[in-house]
């Protein structure tokens, strides 16, 4: 069962009473992403690379809110990249929660084109330059329809280890790495170090940039 709540930056998030696990932090759900996946992660890859398309991965579409703001990241910076966006998300949110999300979703100015990235289609134009894959299965199952050396940035938003540790195994990761571009970049915000470890283990290049509001770090790896 999912709920509504309200977190510290008085954005909202989505609360699992089954896995007793929130879809961000209590601490600011918008600062939170804004944090670690733009700032770290999209702004990272643009300001060290030169790119005229991007594809990004996200694990863990959940509410949408970090695919919106890498929309409005390239919007806003009139940036003219063509963006694809992979949105994996076995559980999708219910219709219900969707409305109560964007009723209380401050940086939402547009609330047609926000709830149109929950539409029950797997191909969405968001507009001329970004467009949205959703797919709507399990993790293996989707990262096998996707071709190798093709991923410029993952953001890998799935619940934390305690609460879904099969989303934290080595082969995941080991998945990914093939799949990313050199250079790509994967963001979270977990920053265990037995995590990292692994990472490092498989060959990305681990950095500990400082973490969102009321977490001392998160992890960035890079293919090198």
């Amino acid at each position: 069962m999912n709920k509504i709540e309200i977190t510290k930056d008085t954005s909202p998030t989505v609360f699992n009473t089954d896995l007793n696990a929130r879809y961000h932090s209590i601490h600011g759900a918008l600062q939170e992403s804004k944090h670690v996946f733009i700032q770290n992660g999209v702004d990272f890859y643009v300001q060290h690379t030169n790119h005229t398309s991007l594809k990004i991965i996200e694990v863990g579409f959940g509410t949408g809110l970090n695919c919106w703001l890498t929309f409005q990241y390239f919007h806003k910076n009139h940036l003219s990249k063509n963006i694809q966006y992979i949105g994996i998300e076995k559980y999708p949110l219910e219709e219900s929660i969707l409305k109560e999300l964007i009723q209380y979703s401050p940086f939402c100015e547009n609330q047609k084109l926000f709830f149109q990235l929950h539409l029950n289609q797997q191909y969405i134009k968001v507009d001329k330059y970004f467009t949205l894959l959703k797919y709507i299965k399990d993790i293996n199952a989707a990262l096998s329809e996707i071709e190798k050396d093709t991923i410029d940035i993952v953001f890998y938003d799935a619940f934390a280890p305690s609460s879904q540790p099969d989303m934290w195994k080595k082969e995941i990761f080991e998945t990914l790495y093939t799949l990313m571009k050199k250079q790509g970049v994967l963001v979270t915000f977990c920053a265990k170090g037995a995590f990292k470890r692994t990472l490092k283990q498989i060959g990305y290049f681990v950095e500990s940039p400082k973490g969102a509001f009321g977490k001392r770090e998160m992890t960035r790896a890079i293919k090198k």
